[in-house]
């Protein structure tokens, strides 16, 4: 990862789901930095991206993706809709070698999730590539 804002793995992550939304249609833009949410759509959805690299997890030793929710410790959900988590590829490339996005609807009442690649295909499942439920919200509010 280089220095300049635009080859961070997090600056990424959020031109993707800009880019997920423009695609389906979603005009959105970026927030500041110290607001507590990184893309504002059209219709007023306030989503925040998370990134997370594939490695070590810390519970267990086992290989899969950490994502923070919290902010310096604490868990503040009160101004966020979405979670467009973007979860980076595996080295085995066992999901391909594109990135893989959770949308998770707030709240989530969670500081932290760790996904292994097997709860990924079972427990988290249905908010793989799920857009439909933040295009339904969105819809609804335009």
């Amino acid at each position: 990862m280089g220095s300049r804002k635009s080859e961070t793995a997090w600056y990424d992550a959020e031109t993707k789901v800009r880019n997920y939304l423009r695609y389906r249609g979603i005009a959105s833009k970026r927030q500041s930095f110290a607001s507590e949410y990184d893309l504002l759509t059209a219709g007023g959805q306030k989503i925040e991206v998370k990134y997370a690299g594939f490695r070590r997890l810390k519970n267990d030793g086992r290989m899969g993706w950490a994502i923070n929710f919290h902010r310096h410790n604490v868990l503040d959900e009160t101004s966020v809709n979405w979670y467009a988590c973007v979860l980076g590829s595996d080295p085995t490339n066992l999901f391909g070698k594109a990135s893989i996005n959770l949308i998770v609807p707030a709240p989530i009442q969670r500081t932290t999730l760790q996904l292994s690649p097997r709860s990924l295909v079972s427990r988290w499942a249905g908010y793989v590539n799920n857009w439909s439920g933040l295009l339904e919200a969105e819809q609804a509010a335009a």
